[in-house]
């Protein structure tokens, strides 16, 4: 048998590797960093919520209120004077100066109390006076600012600390709220009089000196 010097060499096929598909695709990586800003966003307002809604105590949450809610604690314990059904005008007195009104501390907190069934009382003393109201279910909502008063042509009044919890209420409400109550704390005839001259602040008492 005659074999061929010419034999068929075998058919070798080169096979490149795949290309990978695999690559930097910017659009994509831009929309993931998208969606993880936007989680991390909404993740740091629910905290805040979360810890403003605990630490005011606005509500009870389980854990987290034990560990940020704080209620605020009065200079001291003011006990409401009994029932006074005099009027502000007979409350009036001829003085060195001009006409006296003056009020004790007890005397206001009575006047509060008298409002509403919330537990609200004033402290006063020669820097200014503090204000404590405890309210909401449980009494949990507990209101405690202090205030500077002095008088020009009227009652002038500048708050230098309000907090609900453990919460420092936000600078542009401050006014709103204390006006409020101190219009309730000693009436609305007194805060807007302009013919106050003067306002002597002392232990206990405060009195407010009209032209």
């Amino acid at each position: 048998m005659r074999v061929s010097k010419t034999q068929e060499q075998p058919l070798v096929m080169s096979v490149s590797p795949p290309k990978s598909r695999i690559g930097f695709h910017p659009f994509r990586w831009m929309h993931q960093a998208f969606r993880a800003l936007i989680f991390l966003v909404f993740f740091g307002i629910l905290s805040v919520a979360l810890w403003f809604v605990a630490a005011s105590g606005l509500f009870t949450i389980p854990i987290l209120s034990d560990l940020v809610y704080k209620a605020p604690v009065p200079t001291r314990r003011v006990v409401a004077s009994e029932n006074d059904s005099s009027t502000i005008a007979e409350r009036f007195t001829i003085g060195f100066n001009g006409v006296d009104l003056k009020f004790t501390e007890a005397e206001l907190t009575r006047r509060l109390q008298s409002e509403d069934d919330t537990v609200s009382q004033v402290v006063l003393v020669p820097e200014g006076m503090e204000y404590l109201r405890v309210f909401g279910p449980d009494d949990r909502f507990v209101l405690l600012f202090e205030a500077t008063i002095n008088a020009a042509d009227g009652i002038q009044f500048d708050v230098t600390s309000m907090k609900l919890g453990a919460v420092s209420i936000p600078r542009f409400l401050q006014k709103s709220i204390a006006t409020s109550v101190l219009a309730q704390t000693f009436g609305t005839e007194i805060l807007l009089a302009s013919t106050v001259k003067d306002v002597e602040l002392r232990d206990g008492e405060i009195q407010f000196i009209i032209k």
